[in-house]
């Protein structure tokens, strides 16, 4: 769409990489959510490790298990040069900000209301007429979608894209976060992220 020294190209990629990653994750979800508890665990784990294998294997796109080294260009736009590190700082946490009200938006809506009783009790949310399966999909493509904002922040935060982000053992960062936050409250995971 546009070229790399565009000023435009940073805000594009980053959106486009948001609209891959949930479109990735609404086919992976659709064939994860209908496994319950462990198995939807090891499912996700599943498909992680293939992503992974074909990170490695293809080559000239990846870079394979060197990854993609050397940078990306990242021009000025709206006047944020994100080569400077107060820039970078005021653009992540702008970035972080605003996730974080979305997220907010949604944990609060008759949606979030409905994935919590679906947690606490899904026969019971099943009951009501609510389609859990849809819900949990829905769920699974926005958590996709955020944390393909976190990858692309890190990218451009590393200078590069690396294959072991997307190992195995790099998803338990989020579960550690969450752990020692706290599931209950909102800002336990940001917590426990500090």
């Amino acid at each position: 769409l546009v070229g790399a020294e565009s000023a435009w190209a940073v805000p594009l990629g980053l959106g486009l990489g948001i609209v891959v990653a949930a479109a990735l994750a609404a086919v992976i979800g659709a064939i994860c959510v209908r496994a319950q508890t462990i198995y939807f665990s090891f499912l996700t784990l599943a498909f992680q490790m293939v992503l992974y294998s074909a990170i490695l294997a293809a080559v000239p796109i990846t870079g394979g298990d060197q990854g993609l080294m050397g940078g990306f260009p990242k021009p000025v736009f709206l006047g944020i040069d994100l080569t400077e590190p107060g820039h970078m700082y005021m653009f992540c946490a702008a970035i972080a900000i605003v996730s974080a009200l979305i997220l907010r938006q949604v944990v609060e809506s008759p949606f979030g209301y409905a994935l919590r009783m679906m947690r606490d009790n899904p026969d019971r949310a099943a009951f009501l007429g609510l389609k859990v399966k849809l819900y949990q999909w829905i769920a699974f493509v926005i958590a996709g979608a955020m944390a393909s904002v976190a990858g692309m922040l890190q990218t451009l935060l590393d200078i590069g894209a690396f294959p072991e982000w997307a190992f195995w053992a790099k998803s338990a960062e989020p579960l550690f976060m969450i752990l020692l936050g706290g599931m209950q409250t909102f800002l336990g995971p940001v917590v426990g992220a500090f």
